[in-house]
């Protein structure tokens, strides 16, 4: 009899973040087999060693690899050329053609947060959800698309910038957003925007957990704005899901039951409203759901 073979090949996910690199190895179905998490680098050199170190460590040959995706906190063109990643240092670097260059299996690059999201529609609480909305709230705030399946990107790759979204009373007061500087529902929600009030958001949400009332006025502020944002972005793309992932996430199990009661208050367009459930491995398997799904689409022949 045949049968499918998971473990037939291999793919590699790199996470390039902020402060933290994540390299995964799985099989074809997901399954981590190999994995490592170090400092950021931002050297291409680096980068190659990485891989080649972490394949002998694993036993693994090149050939065995059928690809590998990588994402980078910043924007990302088409062709895989990083447009900027503020944290990396990287302006119109061309991360994905260097790779592409000096190893033999095809290399994809993309956005860290959309590369979160396809890790959390593949075997995450997006599971095969083909139009979902994707939030990743950590010291910073992002967003991805995915709608018919598909990721949308944008005229300029950029969006989902969930971080600038404002509302006419920031207006008001003379908020209005710039690139490069924290946006305006960033400085209201984000996990560095809690830590400046309270200390740390898990510290917050733990608080609350608890039932410490000092805290409620904290919490009933961001439950709202974050609601307000969740809401609007429900009523113009209609996700069956919402899944809020990033670091900040970890914490949010006593007031994720609060946001899908204020989002269902503020729209009568219904969306199924969750955690996430990959936490920090999202990107680096989302990078592997990324190239393997361009490799599949482009009928790519591996070079031997």
């Amino acid at each position: 009899m045949l049968g499918f073979n998971p473990k037939s090949a291999y793919c590699i996910g790199m996470d390039i973040g902020g402060t933290k690199l994540l390299f995964l190895i799985t099989d074809l179905v997901g399954n981590i087999v190999y994995e490592k998490k170090i400092p950021t680098k931002n050297q291409f050199e680096e980068l190659v060693q990485i891989v080649e170190e972490s394949l002998e460590a694993a036993g693994i040959k090149r050939e065995m690899i059928f690809g590998m995706g990588i994402g980078v906190p910043g924007t990302v063109d088409s062709d895989g050329t990083v447009v900027r990643a503020k944290a990396l240092s990287w302006n119109q670097f061309p991360l994905q053609s260097l790779m592409n260059e000096y190893f033999s299996f095809p290399v994809y690059v993309g956005n860290d947060v959309n590369l979160a999201a396809l890790g959390e529609r593949w075997i995450g609480s997006g599971e095969q959800t083909d139009d979902m909305l994707f939030i990743a709230l950590g010291t910073g705030i992002g967003g991805a698309l995915v709608c018919g399946g598909q990721l949308v990107l944008g005229a300029q790759g950029r969006a989902g910038e969930l971080g600038y979204y404002l509302e006419s009373s920031d207006v008001e007061k003379g908020k209005i957003n710039k690139l490069g500087q924290q946006g305006i529902l960033e400085k209201k929600c984000s996990g560095s925007a809690l830590d400046q009030i309270v200390g740390s958001a898990e510290a917050l949400f733990t608080a609350y957990s608890r039932g410490d009332a000092s805290v409620i006025p904290v919490i009933d502020k961001f439950v709202r704005d974050f609601s307000v944002a969740i809401a609007n972005t429900i009523s113009l793309l209609n996700p069956e899901k919402v899944v809020i992932g990033g670091g900040v996430s970890d914490s949010m199990g006593s007031v994720i039951q609060r946001i899908r009661e204020e989002v269902g208050r503020l729209t009568p367009i219904q969306a199924d409203i969750c955690l996430a459930n990959l936490g920090g491995k999202a990107g680096a398997l989302g990078a592997i759901n990324f190239a393997s799904k361009k490799i599949e689409e482009q009928d790519i022949q591996v070079k031997k």
